[in-house]
């Protein structure tokens, strides 16, 4: 089962000896820096909403340049919590990544997924607390991985003697 994986790039080296979990934590890099982008995607959200509360910009330009990046935005969100829940990180999940979902959930069934140019300016307070929200959420997402994967680095790296040194 494991030679279909044999192919499989992990830190630039191919590697026979690939396991599941290797892999998995191989998306869940790649998903840190997903959750970074999104970080800036909503600071990027975040300014244009301004832009639109300072009449810089138009609704109908607005919605074009947004709306198309949307969906992906909760595809995503879905996909990286299915990740983290494959890879055990439960703390990971239920702390951080379950009010996000909850989050998504309720944009959906709103219908605010997408941003609407005839009632943009009724809502607005509401997009840009959810804009806020989320920035927060993917920044501490970001750093939560990334903490993550040094540790799991460290334990693999140090011998245990020595990390049983640190701990006491």
């Amino acid at each position: 089962m494991l030679e279909a994986f044999a192919h499989f790039p992990l830190n630039g080296i191919i590697n026979p000896n690939v396991t599941i979990l290797q892999i998995l934590m191989y998306c869940v890099t790649w998903v840190c820096a997903v959750f970074l982008l999104f970080f800036f995607f909503q600071l990027g959200v975040l300014l244009f909403l301004s832009d639109l509360e300072q009449d810089f910009i138009n609704p109908i330009t607005f919605c074009q340049k947004l709306n198309r990046w949307m969906f992906p935005e909760v595809y995503v969100t879905f996909a990286a919590s299915v990740l983290l829940m494959l890879c055990f990180d439960w703390l990971g999940f239920l702390v951080l990544m379950v009010p996000l979902i909850v989050i998504q959930v309720q944009r959906i069934r709103n219908n605010a997924v997408k941003f609407d140019s005839s009632n943009i300016f009724i809502h607005f307070g509401a997009s840009k607390k959810s804009t806020i929200i989320r920035m927060v959420m993917y920044l501490l997402l970001f750093f939560f991985i990334l903490y993550r994967i040094m540790s799991s680095l460290l334990v693999r790296i140090i011998p245990h003697d020595i990390m049983d040194q640190l701990r006491s």
